[in-house]
């Protein structure tokens, strides 16, 4: 992984490099795993786990089509308005949608 990212990640390793972990301790109580440039977390005394901390972090592409993180949402209420990805949207300016507050009494509000 070094070679494609240009960084040196074994560091992720060094804490926990001479664990070993079997088969029967792993049956006998679960293990936490040695971090890896393959795996998408870290396990850290000083970082908390959450997925995708080594793609920021260690600048590791996402294992996606593009490299890129993408979410592609197909649910057909989402297809139907356009927006089948994820994407950041700024909050609604609600002085600019004041005048048309309270004009259709009879709309219902199903999607809260």
């Amino acid at each position: 992984m070094g070679k494609a990212t240009g960084r040196d990640h074994a560091h992720l390793a060094l804490p926990r490099e001479d664990d070993k972990i079997r088969f029967r301790d792993v049956q006998a109580q679960p293990r936490k795993i040695i971090s890896s440039p393959t795996w998408s977390g870290v396990e850290s005394e000083h970082v908390c786990y959450n997925a995708g901390y080594t793609n920021v972090h260690e600048r590791i592409p996402w294992r996606t089509l593009t490299g890129r993180q993408q979410f592609y949402q197909d649910h057909p209420w989402m297809r139907a308005f356009g927006e089948t990805l994820c994407v950041y949207k700024p909050p609604v300016d609600t002085r600019s949608i004041a005048p048309v507050l309270g004009q259709n009494p009879t709309a219902t509000r199903s999607w809260c």
